[in-house]
């Protein structure tokens, strides 16, 4: 359990760092440069990930609590929306105009809609851990943006390829669920 939530922490610290501290993430880059400030954040992201991978793993399968019963279709339904939320970070499209942080946001659901189905001290660090940070996320980069600028209109069909792309990851994930994270997704 130890290992799972070091990961956990080095995640979050990493990440809600330059989110919380942009002006100390500009010092470190001013005084050692872009690609290797990038290089460092990239090289313990992979660190924290290896040890949130490994200590889930090792993890003993305590129950903490019992998950409200939903049906699979319902979280399946969410899930997909959290992935295209992902997928639309990537790319201009006209959700952005109205979902300020699409991959912050599309992580906090990813991760209730998974505590909504795993009720073990794991899952609650794992899903848990990651929904709050997504959430501070949102606040911390709320906070140093300020007030928000909407991206102008684009054109349909790129909604029409952002949408596609989150159905066919979610449909590939739903899956290979069982295989990737030996768990299927939908029980029956």
């Amino acid at each position: 359990m130890q290992t799972l939530l070091a990961g956990m922490a080095l995640w979050i610290v990493t990440h809600t760092f330059p989110m919380a501290m942009p002006r100390q993430r500009a010092a470190i880059i001013a005084r050692i440069g872009e690609g290797p400030y990038k290089g460092l954040f990239a090289v313990v992201s992979i660190l924290s990930l290896a040890l949130i991978v490994w200590g889930s793993g090792q993890a003993p399968i305590v129950q903490s609590y019992v998950p409200p019963l939903f049906g699979g279709a319902f979280i399946a339904i969410v899930i997909t929306a959290a992935l295209t939320l992902l997928a639309v970070s990537t790319m201009p499209n006209n959700i952005r105009r109205f979902v300020r942080h699409p991959q912050l946001t599309g992580v906090a659901i990813w991760a209730a809609a998974h505590l909504l189905v795993n009720g073990t001290v794991r899952d609650l660090i794992l899903f848990g851990g990651f929904g709050l940070w997504a959430v501070a996320g949102i606040v911390f980069s709320n906070h140093r943006d300020g007030a928000w600028q909407r991206p102008a209109p684009v054109a349909l069909w790129k909604d029409v390829v952002v949408v596609g792309i989150g159905l066919a990851v979610s449909g590939l994930l739903l899956h290979f669920h069982g295989v990737l994270f030996g768990v299927t997704a939908i029980h029956r």
